[in-house]
């Protein structure tokens, strides 16, 4: 078995039992032919126009002696590192990346703690270890999670800080969304002990109750929601004003996955088509038959077939070919980072199957796409060897 041994980066996951010591897996290719960043058409981004990664990484590891990205870069190159920043968050199982958004100012979060940036490399500002889930400045204001011994029903606890870094609405909050037109979509612990999501104004207090089941942002005066309906029938699912008031119903609802996005809003039903978009006034607009869609953003939604994800454009065209292993990030910016190497799961199938003499059914993975190295800890997750 012709396993490479490097590793980036250590992450606790799928462990097997041996004796008093666990055994893991870490994978997480960043070889710089393992990423692909594309524009929406499908073609490359030039490195050139991710130049503004470097520039982050030497601000970084430069003013706050912090060398996460620029290891990164080294290692990847820049198209490498800024895939790692959509996609290692996923790999290690915690909210570990940053934001990359059409806001000036966004987190990123290392193992020694988060920063508040922009693309010129300013460190604007750092807030403290504890905020585990930072979100982007929107209209002055950033949520902020963490996890403390106040923590929302065993989560993180939400709040909203200023561009001081100061708290400006404290909640706490089960969860929060940014501002958007003086509103945010947040949620709140009730007294059954249920999460129910409401929207709150810039003072914290609620222009709508925290009553519904699962709400996402305003998108010009509507946004989608789910609710319990008073006779204990099926949810009443579909888009609210301002009021908290519904004012489109959708049938056969099993899950609303988005508000409108480019005049476009996706529905999980309970039956086919399984996956819609509809309009502002419910009307189905498309039914992509896929595996998996996901909500479109910059007029790319992804798609999964099979195994494999791309995108399609707003009129169900694949504008980019389901062939990439990952459930990639959404367009950003216009352009998107792909991962290219197979799942690292497959990996450690393989493995467990030499290992411990287990059928295991060969796929298109090979054991050289993927870096691998197994680390040994004892109960509590310290490292006690890893070669």
């Amino acid at each position: 078995m012709n396993i490479r041994n490097r590793v980036i980066v250590i992450c606790l996951v799928a462990g097997l039992g041996l004796g008093g010591l666990w055994i893991y897996q870490t994978a997480g290719n960043l070889e710089r032919n393992a990423h692909v960043v594309l524009y929406p058409d499908g073609t490359p981004v030039p490195e050139s126009e991710l130049a503004w990664v470097a520039t982050l990484a030497d601000a970084l590891a430069r003013e706050a002696g912090d060398p996460w990205l620029r290891e990164r870069v080294d290692q990847a190159g820049v198209r490498g590192a800024y895939s790692t920043l959509h996609h290692e968050g996923a790999v290690r199982g915690v909210v570990f990346g940053v934001h990359l958004t059409t806001t000036p100012v966004f987190p990123i979060t290392t193992p020694s703690g988060t920063y508040y940036v922009n693309r010129d490399g300013d460190l604007l500002l750092r807030p403290p270890n504890d905020f585990h889930v930072p979100q982007p400045f929107h209209e002055g204001l950033a949520a902020v999670g963490s996890i403390s011994p106040d923590g929302v029903s065993g989560g993180p606890s939400f709040r909203y800080i200023n561009e001081n870094g100061d708290t400006a609405i404290p909640g706490p909050f089960a969860s929060a969304l940014p501002f958007s037109g003086g509103v945010a979509v947040a949620s709140a612990v009730t007294g059954d002990g249920t999460v129910r999501y409401g929207a709150i104004d810039r003072a914290g207090a609620w222009l709508i109750e925290p009553k519904f089941n699962s709400l996402f942002e305003f998108s010009d005066g509507l946004a989608a929601a789910q609710i319990d309906n008073p006779d204990h029938s099926a949810r009443i699912a579909g888009f609210i004003d301002p009021t908290g008031e519904f004012v489109v119903t959708l049938d056969k609802v099993q899950r609303m996955k988005s508000s409108h996005r480019g005049g476009l809003a996706l529905v999980w039903r309970t039956e086919p088509p399984y996956y819609i978009f509809v309009d502002r006034g419910g009307n189905t607009v498309l039914t992509p038959d896929y595996d998996q869609v996901e909500p479109f953003h910059e007029g790319r939604a992804a798609v999964m077939a099979g195994d494999r994800w791309g995108f399609i454009d707003t009129e169900g065209n694949e504008a980019i070919p389901p062939q990439y292993p990952w459930l990639p990030p959404p367009f950003d910016n216009g352009m998107v980072a792909l991962i290219q190497t197979p799942h690292w799961a497959n990996t450690l199938a393989r493995f467990k199957a030499e290992q411990f003499e287990l059928e295991y059914e060969e796929g298109d993975v090979s054991a050289e796409d993927t870096v691998f190295k197994i680390v040994f800890t004892d109960e509590k997750g310290n490292v006690i060897d890893g070669d």
